[in-house]
């Protein structure tokens, strides 16, 4: 899913503290192009689901907009949102 900017994400099921790093890596090491990586990660619960069993984008999104929601970013162009990948 791709979030703020148009720039990828990552929602992580139950990561005991998994880190945007460690995502990386991960994915990096299993041949993933860098502007394919994630530049934030979520850690959620469950995945929500319609009541047809696809994944519930709305829902998801609707958790990114959430003022409470706890999230680990390094992505884009924004000052707050920096990342060594993305050129300045």
């Amino acid at each position: 899913m791709r979030g703020p900017w148009n720039r990828p994400l990552a929602f992580v099921v139950n990561g005991a503290e998994v880190s945007l790093d460690a995502v990386r890596g991960h994915l990096q090491s299993r041949g993933w192009a860098r502007w394919q990586l994630p530049n934030r990660v979520e850690v959620i619960d469950q995945i929500p689901v319609t009541s047809v069993g696809k994944f519930d984008k709305k829902a998801l999104r609707a958790r990114l907009e959430a003022p409470n929601a706890k999230s680990e970013a390094t992505a884009g162009r924004h000052p707050e949102n920096r990342n060594a990948d993305t050129p300045q």
